[in-house]
């Protein structure tokens, strides 16, 4: 539902400029989700003790996601909804790629995290590696290196 919600937010945003093949972010959502449940499935069973671990561990996985936004945000592939929907606003208010990629992170984890409060009363399924929004700074400062990112 997120997916087709950020669709819709990119039409309005980009009005004229959305080009109907952004619609294949649909599938390609869902089959990112699936390679994420099937790798998920490959590493349930593998358990790191130490929280310094389990930390550097989760720095290599924002670093390596950062990289492949990069990837594609440079090569113009479809994107995922949320980035592409954060490459709308950089586009039709001539912002960087990155900073909106910072601030829609922050708004996405603050939206996670104020839900499950008024749902649950409790805050679960945001921690550390949720509020670190690493990937983010990462590709503004990627961004910022190569000019790649700079969207006009």
């Amino acid at each position: 539902m997120m997916h087709i919600l950020m669709i819709v937010l990119q039409m309005i945003i980009l009005g004229s400029q959305f080009q109907w093949h952004q619609w294949l972010q649909l599938p390609v959502g869902m089959v990112f989700g699936f390679l994420i449940d099937a790798i998920l499935g490959l590493t349930l069973s593998w358990s790191f003790e130490h929280y310094a671990i389990q930390l550097l561990l989760c720095l290599l996985s924002c670093l390596i996601t950062a990289f492949g936004v990069c990837l594609v945000v440079k090569a113009n592939l479809v994107f995922l909804a949320g980035e592409d929907l954060y490459q709308a606003v950089a586009i039709r208010f001539n912002f960087n790629f990155g900073s909106c990629k910072t601030y829609g992170d922050i708004l996405l984890v603050s939206i996670a995290g104020v839900s499950a409060y008024l749902c649950l009363h409790t805050i679960i399924g945001v921690r550390e590696g949720t509020i670190m929004v690493i990937p983010s700074f990462l590709i503004e400062l990627m961004g910022r290196k190569s000019k790649a990112l700079v969207i006009v």
